[in-house]
């Protein structure tokens, strides 16, 4: 891209990237991310999910739950220790299941 306009820019990208080119829209957001002057290096803030990390103290926790009862409801292990319920499924299958 350096000081090339755009059209320049996309035919050097054809040649070398071939068929993985990004589109040309693409390439145009890109310049004009770099024409307004945008210098933030990090990630912006995204809404969703929050990331979840199994930590051996969730593991620990989820771990003492089950030995309890062992009836307990995947639901009910997720809301007590704060993670998702599929999360509390992994987890659970990941200490059962012997290491081949």
């Amino acid at each position: 891209m350096k000081g090339k306009p755009l059209q320049q820019t996309e035919k050097k990208l054809d040649k070398h990237c071939g068929d993985s080119v990004p589109s040309f829209i693409t390439v145009y957001i890109w310049f004009q991310i770099f024409w307004s002057d945008y210098v933030g290096t990090s990630d912006v803030e995204r809404s969703g999910r929050h990331e979840e990390v199994t930590t051996p103290e969730i593991i620990r926790k989820l771990l003492d739950m089950v030995m309890d009862r062992r009836r307990v409801k995947v639901h009910q292990i997720a809301s007590s220790v704060g993670i998702s319920s599929w999360n509390s499924i992994s987890i659970n299958f990941a200490i059962r299941t012997p290491e081949v």
